[in-house]
């Protein structure tokens, strides 16, 4: 029995060839992340933030408006000199804060580290299942956290314009979706990590 459950296991990394390129597109997309955080980092231009005029004034409604912390141009408020927190977790040049940026590494690098693994004779592994929770965990945090930086930026941009701007509200569903995704991947954790408990006891009977 248990020569038939590491002939299964082995049979599943075989029938796995798209671990290397799976590794490869999540070095771009590390590398593409890194020299992004590099160039928001570099970036003295403020921090953009999409608006929307919260009422028909003659304040809300001309194309340029200035304001003691930042100024409105081409529908967006821009904040010239952000603290450290709006310069972490608002979005910078590129439309992603620095925070969803470094998460995004951090889940590569898990994934790149993951990967070679699925192409062991022992495809069942405990660090690999640890791997998966960790990646579920970091993507359930991020759309939590996400829900919370929504009423982080619509107080900065109710602040800075006196309440005649609002942000451009992002579709909720898809915090929700991305959490739901994360409660997916730490089910298939758990599943694998099953695997991993059914084949110790396999050893334990040979």
């Amino acid at each position: 029995m248990a020569s038939l459950f590491h002939s299964v296991s082995r049979n599943l990394s075989s029938r796995f060839p798209f671990a290397p390129r799976i590794r490869r597109c999540f070095w771009g997309l590390l590398s593409f992340t890194l020299l992004t955080i590099m160039i928001d980092l570099g970036d003295d231009q403020g921090m953009h933030i999409a608006v929307k005029a919260a009422d028909t004034s003659s304040a809300a409604a001309r194309p340029v408006a200035v304001y003691a912390q930042g100024k409105i141009f081409a529908g967006n408020l821009v904040i010239q000199h952000p603290t450290p927190a709006q310069r972490f977790f608002l979005n910078g040049r590129s439309g992603t804060s620095l925070f969803t940026l470094m998460l995004i590494a951090a889940a590569s690098i898990i994934v790149i580290v993951m990967t070679p693994k699925f192409n062991d004779q022992n495809l069942f592994r405990k660090d690999a299942s640890g791997l998966i929770r960790i990646l579920g965990y970091l993507v359930i945090f991020h759309g939590i956290a996400l829900t919370f930086l929504n009423t982080y930026e619509y107080r900065i941009v109710q602040e800075a314009t006196q309440q005649t701007f609002n942000p451009l509200s992002r579709f909720p569903i898809l915090l929700w979706g991305e959490m739901y995704a994360g409660f997916v991947i730490v089910a298939i954790a758990t599943w694998y990590r099953r695997g991993v408990q059914l084949q110790q006891e396999q050893d334990l009977t040979v």
